[in-house]
């Protein structure tokens, strides 16, 4: 395969003034797109839509966000329950949840 490399061939009648035209000019001659397509009407950009899924997430993600990272009510009834000796460890219980962790992996 040769590669003719005379440049008097090149058309000039597209003179681009920078890359955003060039990309400008590959878009508009690819057609519409699905969007586009769909609606009949033209977009201007790109478009994001969330699943309900998603937009649930992002409102139980906002929501633990502001919540304490240690629950200091707690804490101090463990407190209170270990020095006073009446706290009873649930060795099943705890068993049972780190073969659950495991599990996870």
């Amino acid at each position: 395969m040769t590669i003719d490399t005379d440049i008097s061939k090149l058309s000039t009648t597209q003179n681009y003034t920078s890359a955003g035209d060039r990309i400008q000019n590959a878009l508009n001659q690819r057609g519409p797109n699905a969007a586009q397509q769909e609606s009949g009407t033209p977009t201007t950009g790109d478009t994001v839509s969330l699943t309900e899924t998603a937009a649930r997430m992002q409102q139980l993600s906002s929501e633990l966000s502001n919540q304490p990272v240690i629950d200091n009510d707690r804490v101090a009834e463990l407190r209170k329950a270990i020095e006073s000796g009446t706290y009873q460890v649930d060795s099943q219980r705890i068993a049972g949840k780190m073969i659950d962790l495991e599990e996870l992996f």
